[in-house]
């Protein structure tokens, strides 16, 4: 289980956002449904909002000694013009003149001083004394949804989502999560707030209700419907016979022909410079180790997301390729046709995220995107019901499968790169805290392993302050 809460620092959403974008943001969607609000946190400031702070008072300072040094200036001018020509014998001005003079040049200076005083102080409380956060989304996998949020209805029910009152159970085909597509009945009884089941953590300040909650791609995608897909179109083009074909090995075992592709997937990542070493796939390693038609079949757990990203990478490739080569029959033309389109649908919008740099995308790219995983699960929901069909069992509808309909939904709406809110790093990071705590006592590892974290943190600091480079370390307790 894995889960987080996701706090960006504002300067780094104005960055990606730009800040009239972020302003906008907040505006339209921070009072409606609160995916994102921001407040104030008035604690030790952030080394670059001192620095930024420094800058920008100096600047105020500079141009309010500058005003005050003009208005002098020409009240002494004025003055020195005015006595001199009452040396020369012209007429003089009377007292009354010079004093409404002096009034009026006190009036500006006073009113200036006041301008940017206030300007400096709003600058002051803004830069130096409030550090800026926005609470965006909790995210982390379906099982820490399930024991954080106390939810009643999830992938263990039959009422499998509690987003929608999509169920699991074939008896009712209408409100079946099998429905993948924009217009499925469950879409109309979508909520995000639920009296009856309310969350722990809507005591927190923002989290105000289950938009809050982020389904994120890792979990959902590269270890839950990837692992279903891929041995899913191996099989099937084993059956089909054109993974025989492009090898030039028909009446050849299955396993021999799933080695030389081994091989060549190999070869593959290597020329395109890929990390795939997941060894040699046979029928055992896609989820059918003993018969040849059951169970459904899912890839072996040994391999992790990002090589199950570049083995579909390599699979989307492969069926491609496939799709032109000749069936026996028109039925099995169609469905490797079909079959092609599913995987290059969902490669291509992977490929998108991957591409993309800022955590807000372009609207252009977010229709892109949405269109492709949409196209992708419409293809995913024929070929199973087809298989189903003919009696095969390819190409599983899971939760899973429903809940990447909801997550490109919200990725529609907020136009957030998916790949930037996943949970990669905390991934990375929780293997690392393993493999110190394995080499702890059993009764002592969480004090062990604090001690070692603080350890490494403080010569990490001491080296960093040598080379004047500065780090902010956050540890979540």
């Amino acid at each position: 289980m894995n889960s987080k809460i996701l706090y960006i620092p504002a300067e780094d959403l104005r960055q990606q956002f730009g800040a009239g974008q972020l302003d906008a943001y907040v505006r339209t969607h921070g009072k409606q449904d609160n995916a994102l609000q921001l407040w104030q946190h008035r604690r030790s400031p952030m080394p670059h909002g001192q620095q930024s702070a420094s800058s920008l008072l100096g600047i105020l300072l500079s141009c309010r000694l500058v005003h005050g040094t003009l208005l002098i200036t020409l009240e002494n001018f004025t003055r020195s013009v005015l006595f001199k020509r009452s040396d020369q014998g012209n007429k003089c001005p009377s007292r009354e003149h010079l004093a409404i003079v002096s009034f009026c040049f006190w009036v500006v200076f006073i009113f200036g001083g006041c301008v940017f005083g206030l300007v400096i102080t709003h600058t002051r409380c803004v830069l130096m004394t409030c550090q800026w956060q926005a609470f965006c989304f909790w995210k982390g996998d379906m099982e820490a949804h399930v024991l954080s949020h106390k939810t009643a209805r999830n992938y263990r029910c039959s009422l499998c989502c509690d987003l929608c009152l999509a169920v699991k159970s074939p008896n009712n085909p209408v409100m079946n999560i099998g429905n993948l597509t924009v217009d499925a009945a469950w879409k109309r009884t979508i909520s995000f707030v639920d009296p009856s089941d309310p969350s722990p953590w809507m005591n927190v300040p923002g989290f105000t209700n289950k938009k809050c909650r982020l389904l994120e791609i890792l979990h959902i995608v590269h270890l839950g419907t990837l692992r279903d897909l891929i041995p899913a179109c191996l099989i099937d083009a084993l059956d089909d016979g054109t993974l025989a074909q492009i090898y030039g090995m028909q009446g050849q075992s299955e396993d021999l022909i799933l080695y030389r592709m081994s091989q060549h997937a190999h070869r593959w990542a290597k020329d395109n410079n890929m990390d795939l070493y997941v060894g040699t796939l046979n029928l055992r390693r896609l989820g059918r180790p003993n018969q040849r038609h059951w169970p459904f079949p899912v890839l072996d757990s040994i391999i992790k997301a990002a090589r199950t990203r570049t083995l579909f990478a390599f699979v989307t490739w492969l069926v491609s390729r496939l799709a032109t080569y000749p069936c026996a029959t028109q039925e099995q033309q169609l469905n490797a046709k079909v079959r092609a389109v599913c995987c290059w649908t969902l490669d291509t919008a992977l490929s998108i995220f991957n591409m993309n740099k800022k955590i807000k995308m372009r609207v252009q790219v977010v229709r892109q995107t949405t269109w492709l995983c949409r196209l992708h699960s419409a293809c995913h929901q024929w070929l199973g019901s087809r298989c189903i069909a003919q009696r095969r069992l390819l190409y599983k509808v899971r939760p899973k499968t429903h809940y990447f309909t909801h997550m490109v939904d919200h990725h529609e709406e907020t136009c957030l790169c998916l790949l930037h809110l996943s949970t990669f790093g905390d991934e990375d990071f929780m293997g690392k805290i393993r493999k110190v705590a394995q080499s702890c006592h059993g009764k002592t590892y969480m004090h062990a392993w604090a001690r070692r974290y603080v350890l490494k943190r403080a010569l990490q600091w001491s080296e960093m302050k040598k080379e004047n480079v500065f780090m902010v370390v956050v540890v979540h307790g």
